[in-house]
């Protein structure tokens, strides 16, 4: 199993470091490219042990469509978290407002988080430039593991 984490992610873990990562941080966006990062994640937790929490940043709303936005990326997240705890992987949810790439290093700093597992959109020079990337500007705010599929 650890064999296919590592082909599906990249990530060569060292020899006896499934205590090393317990907790991994996957930042979710709802799009179908943020979802690629969903089958490495859930192979690694599998073959690490490790518990596994899905993050989102809902957009922000004004006050009275705000807490509908919150509510349908809770229910997005708690369905794939059905999905992984049907194999037996302790998995949490969590929804927050503000800027993406802040809230996922928060995020990763509060959980404790060992790891992110999350992929990139594939923007690379002028797209990266004018559009942005929250995959790459997360580990330029805090030195942490990544793990970016895509």
């Amino acid at each position: 199993m650890l064999a296919a984490a590592v082909e599906a992610t990249g990530v060569r873990p060292r020899i006896g470091c499934g205590a090393m990562f317990k907790t991994l941080l996957v930042p979710l966006d709802g799009s179908a490219e943020a979802a690629v990062a969903l089958p490495p994640a859930r192979t690694l937790a599998t073959a690490l042990g490790a518990a596994v929490a899905l993050f989102a940043v809902a957009a922000p709303k004004p006050p009275p469509f705000e807490r509908e936005a919150v509510e349908r990326t809770e229910a997005y997240l708690a369905g794939i978290a059905r999905e992984m705890g049907r194999d037996d992987l302790p998995v949490e949810i969590a929804v927050v407002q503000g800027d993406p790439a802040d809230c996922i290093v928060r995020e990763a700093a509060a959980r404790h988080a060992d790891l992110i597992v999350m992929a990139t959109h594939g923007r690379g020079g002028l797209r990266r430039a004018v559009l942005g990337s929250d995959s790459y500007e997360q580990p330029r705010a805090r030195r942490r593991r990544a793990a970016a599929p895509g």
